[in-house]
Order: structure tokens, then sequence, then C-alpha cells
């Protein structure tokens, strides 16, 4: 029956188009005979032409010839000196179609309208499909650059865009609101580096329990309340945490995406693993999600953070394991940091402007970050998976023994040192020191410990997975932890939460 609405549907199209003797079009044969209608609309949110073939032959590769007719320049109709897809807005199909197209040439959408009496598709947003790409010799360093043959473009609202929107990946049905204090963002971009005001409190209450699918992906938690979780895929899944339920996807070219960040002005930096390619996102936009920046790399990372300054650090696994300081902008590396002998799992900011971090090698060090220089050394028995900053200028450091070492930021000597858990601490910033002045850490004895940096004394510990705890990240009152399987929200006392899986 599909089937036969689709022919129905074909045989009508191509009689109006020999009323006004535009020759049919191909797309509209080999799509409908390979039934790709239910693939397209599954890769509704793709972006780019590669991504979009990509999205579709991984699907069902027999849509091959559908999606190189879609895109063929060949087929496409001139009307009034512009070429358009043809569609009619009669046909569900073809204004899928249409949407699709568009996706592939950068667009946030397409509408089957008539111009001149015939009937095109009309791409929406005022990225033109012929963007530019700038490459810096020096630095790897790409950069769309949107011509603008539509000046300004309405969405079915009736609002504007204006002419410095990039091309997207999907329209959202929720995203930070544009009123967002810059203020707040900013804080949450560097809350894991420094002491902060928003240290919540906790009480280990359940609130929320639901399942995910596959195994541990990092998770980032956003100032509006959604979560990021990453994928071995080409998706950063995104979460609303007030029911439980995966909302859309932000889909790139690039693969297994990992580490998270955020700039001062509310951009979301993607590191992607496979391709060492960082990914530069504008969450802020009510009307979809669009890259701003591609920074290819041969970065083996593993680790990262947004400094102050909008800087990343980047902590790597392999590569003379030297950490990297690169402008988020440009792209271009800034600085090398050099000492390390394994991969580094963190990198946190210190109040005196010099940075901290932590590796598999056992150490900590200090580093000048003016100059790129190493400061000190602290010296462990055993890898140190996870950091933190006191609240008096001491820096305490979990190690894979489960023991935590306690040092004096201006002596350099170690003051303190006592077993927490059983097993590791975990590596994804696991450590995070709440308002009470009580530390709260995650481990691979499965174990959530609140506990004291002066005695080591345990004052709570939930038990409440059942395999390792692989992460405990703390972002604009909200901490969050994942691991394989579940996720488990807590309310604290004053009402920030803590997020668990496993």
């Amino acid at each position: 029956m599909f089937k036969g609405v689709l022919l129905i549907s074909t045989l009508f199209f191509v009689s109006t188009l020999e009323t006004w003797n535009i020759q049919p079009k191909f797309w509209l044969t080999s799509c409908s005979l390979s039934g790709c209608s239910l693939t397209l609309n599954a890769c509704h949110h793709c972006y780019g032409e590669k991504n979009c073939k990509s999205c579709i032959t991984s699907i069902k590769p027999e849509c091959s010839k559908c999606v190189d007719d879609i895109f063929n320049q060949s087929d496409l109709q001139n009307v009034e000196d512009n070429k358009y897809l043809l569609c009619d807005a009669s046909d569900s199909f073809q204004v899928t179609v249409c949407h699709f197209h568009c996706r592939g040439k950068y667009y946030q959408t397409g509408n089957c309208i008539r111009l001149n009496n015939i009937p095109v598709c009309q791409c929406t947003s005022q990225v033109s499909s012929n963007s530019s790409t700038t490459t810096n010799p020096t630095t790897g360093f790409t950069e769309q650059t949107p011509d603008t043959t539509y000046k300004t473009s309405t969405f079915s609202n009736g609002s504007s865009t204006s002419q410095s929107t990039s091309p997207g990946t999907f329209s959202t049905t929720s995203t930070l609101s544009q009123s967002t204090s810059p203020s707040i963002i900013s804080s949450a971009s560097t809350i894991s580096s420094s002491t902060s005001t928003l240290a919540p409190s906790f009480n280990g209450t359940l609130r929320l329990n639901f399942t995910i699918s596959s195994n541990y992906q990092k998770i980032f938690a956003l100032p509006n309340g959604e979560m990021l979780r990453g994928s071995y895929g080409n998706a950063v899944e995104v979460w609303d945490m007030e029911q439980g339920i995966m909302k859309r996807k932000l889909t790139s070219i690039h693969y297994y995406p990992y580490l998270f960040g955020l700039l001062s002005n509310g951009d979301l930096v993607v590191g992607y693993l496979d391709s060492k390619t960082f990914l530069i996102w504008d969450i802020r936009q009510a009307h979809g999600e669009y890259v701003k920046r591609t920074i290819p790399t041969n970065d083996l990372i593993i680790s990262l953070s947004v400094l102050n300054n909008d800087d990343l650090a980047i902590g790597q696994q392999s590569n003379n394991y030297d950490i990297l300081i690169r402008d988020s902008h440009s792209g271009q590396i800034k600085k090398r940091l050099v000492g390390h002998k394994n991969a580094v799992y963190d990198v946190i900011t210190l109040p005196d402007g010099n940075l901290a971090s932590c590796s598999s090698d056992g150490t900590v060090r200090i580093w000048d970050l003016s100059s790129a220089s190493l400061i000190n050394t602290f010296v462990h028995l055993s890898p140190v998976y996870s950091i933190a900053l006191l609240n008096n200028d001491e820096l305490i450091a979990g190690l894979s023994d489960g023991s935590a070492e306690v040092w004096n930021l201006a002596t350099g000597d170690p003051t303190r040192n006592f077993y927490i858990h059983t097993g590791a601490f975990c590596r994804n910033k696991c450590m995070h020191v709440l308002n009470s002045g009580l530390v709260i850490s995650g481990s691979h004895d499965f174990e959530l410990n609140v506990w004291s940096s002066q005695d080591g004394s345990v004052k709570e510990s939930l038990r409440v997975h059942k395999t390792p705890i692989y992460q405990l990240e703390f972002l604009h009152n909200v901490i969050h932890r994942p691991n394989v399987g579940h996720i488990k929200l807590h309310l604290l006392i004053n009402k920030t939460r803590i997020l668990m899986t496993y």
C-alpha cells in the first residue's frame, strides 16, 4: 500500500512537470523504488553532504543511488538564475527529501514552495550551500565561511536569524536560552579548576533512576540542566535530566566524541577521539546547533580543560605525553608543557594562574603557564587519577591504590595521606570539594564517599552501584557521575544534584 502511494505521487509529479516543460528529476524515482523514506527520516538531523550520505548508506546501502541523485547538481532546476531541487509540498515524502537536501547543503531545513508557479525546494537559514573553507597551513585549522546569498531568512514562527549563522546539524526542541548570563557560563566552564561558591551540599537522597544504552561514555552537564553524553559513533547525545530521556543528538562526520568543555561565550568544545579533532559548537541558538569551527590535530587526546582565557589545555595519552595549550579560535599550539612520562588525566587552574596536572606516571606537576616551565613535581607511589584544590591552598591527589595525599602548594611538601577507597579513584574528575569543606569522590570499589580532607574520616559511604564508578563531575550546581547502564540522580540539600551511572 505504501509503495502504491509513492508511485501515484511520482506519476502525478511527472505529469505536472511535463505541463511546465521541465524534465523530471531522477531522485524521485530512485528514492521511491528503493523504499528510502524511513531511512531519510532516520537521518533527519545530519549535516553536510558527506555526513548525510554516510548516514543513509550506513542504514540502508541500497539507498546510495537515491542519495546521490538528491545531491546531483546537474539535476537541479534553473529558476530565475538560481538552481533548485524540485519538490511538491503536497507530498510528504518530497518535503522530507527537501529537508534532507538542505541539511546536506548546511542549511537548517528546506520548504517546498512555488516559485514562478514551479514547485521548488527553498533552503531556509542564511547559510549558503557554497560555504568556503579556509585552512591555516601552519596549524591545520579549518573554518567554514558561509557566503551571504540569503541575507536574512525567517523561520515559521516569524523570527529572523542574523548573518552570522553557521552550518547547523538539526532543528532543536530545547537549547540554552539566549539570555543566559555570560558570567554563569564563564563560571561553569572553569568550576572544576578552582574553588567556587557553587560548591554543593550532599545528602545522598535518590531522586531519579533511569536506563541508558551501551557502556560507559563521558558525560558533561550544561548550564541549562541538560546533560551531554558521548558515544562510539558520531553523535553527542543530549539528555533531559528532569525526565531522564534523550532529547536529541549533535551529529557530525567525526567519531567517538569523548571530551567536552565550555568557552566563556557559551560555545561547546567537543573532542573526537578517533579523528583527533575538536569541533566548536554554538549551542545558544534558539533554532538549532551548528558547528562554528573545526580544529584538526595530531593530538592523542585523553583529557581537556578550558582555561580562563578560553585556551584549551589538552592532556595526551601518547606523543611524549606533553600537555598542549591550544588557542580555541585559531587552533594554534601556543605552548607545550613537557615533563609527564605517561597519560595526563586532568589539568586544573590554581589561584595564582599556574596549572596543576596529574598523570599515570605517579606525579602531580605544577606549571608556570606564562613561561610553560615546570615549577614543582609531587611524586607518588601510584598513578594519580584525580586532583582537586582545597579551600586552604592545598591540593589533594586521588591515587589508583585508593589513597589520597594532600600537598601544601606553597612549600611543595606532602602534609597528609590516608586511604579513602578500597579500589582506585576514578579518572574523570572524580573528586570535588563540597561547601562544607568535605570531599566527595567516586571509585572503582563501587562506592561514593564523603570524607574529611583533614583526617581522612569517611562521613558517608554510598554503595548503590554494582560496577565501578567511572566519572563524577560537578558543573553549575550539578554533580554528574556515569558508569555502565543506568543513571541515578541524587537531590542535594541546596537543590543541586548529583548524577550517577552504573
